[in-house]
C-alpha cells in the first residue's frame, strides 16, 4: 500500500503596522543620528568660534562696539538652534512628509517585501531597502531612493509581533543594526 503525504508549506510570514507617526517618535532619533554621523561637526566649529569670541570677546577692538555687544547672545542662540530647533524642525518636516498632520499609514511586511498603505499604495522590495536600524523607540529603513520608513516601537501589538519583524528584518536585509 502505498502512502503519499502532501507537505503543507509553511503558513507565509505576514506581520501588519499601523503607524501614527509622531514629531517625538523622531525627535530623539534625528538629533542623536546628526550627532552620531557627525553633520553637526561643522556646527561644532561655528560654536567653538562663538564661544572663543564671547571669552575674549574685549580683544576684539577691531570689530565695532555694537556687533561685540550682541556676541555673547550668539554663544546662546546658536548652541539652541543646532541642538534643539534643527531636530524638532527635522522631525516634523518628516512627518507632515509622511502622513500629513495626521493619519494613519498601514505597513504590510511578508517575504516579498514591504507593502506600505497610506495616501496611496506603495511596494519596496528587500532588496529596495538599504539598511536598518533599531534604536531603544523605533525601527528605521533606509531605502535605496533616499527615502526612510519609520516604525515606533509604540505601534507594535505585542512583544511577539515585534520579534517577527526583528527576525524578519535580519532575515531579509543584508545591512542592519539590529
Amino acid at each position: 500500500m502505498l502512502h503519499l503525504q502532501t507537505h503543507m508549506p509553511a503558513e507565509p510570514l505576514f506581520i501588519q503596522i499601523d503607524v501614527n507617526l509622531r514629531i517625538s517618535d523622531l525627535y530623539w532619533f534625528y538629533f542623536s543620528h546628526a550627532l552620531g554621523k557627525g553633520v553637526l561637526v561643522r556646527r561644532y566649529l561655528y560654536i567653538a568660534l562663538v564661544v572663543l569670541v564671547a571669552a575674549f570677546g574685549e580683544r576684539l577692538t577691531f570689530l565695532s562696539p555694537s556687533i561685540r555687544l550682541y556676541l555673547p547672545y550668539a554663544f546662546v542662540v546658536l548652541p539652541a538652534y543646532f541642538f534643539i530647533v534643527w531636530p524638532f524642525s527635522a522631525s516634523r518636516y518628516k512627518v507632515r512628509g509622511t502622513v500629513g498632520v495626521s493619519g494613519v499609514v498601514r505597513y504590510i511586511f511578508n517575504d516579498l517585501g514591504v507593502d506600505v498603505l497610506g495616501a496611496g499604495q506603495t511596494h519596496y522590495d528587500w532588496s529596495s531597502i538599504q539598511k536598518a536600524q533599531q534604536t531603544s523607540t523605533l525601527f528605521w529603513l533606509s531605502l535605496n531612493d533616499g527615502s526612510s520608513v519609520f516604525l515606533p516601537k509604540r505601534c507594535i501589538k505585542d512583544a511577539q509581533q515585534g520579534t517577527l519583524l526583528r527576525s524578519l528584518l535580519v532575515q531579509k536585509i543584508t545591512k542592519r543594526i539590529i
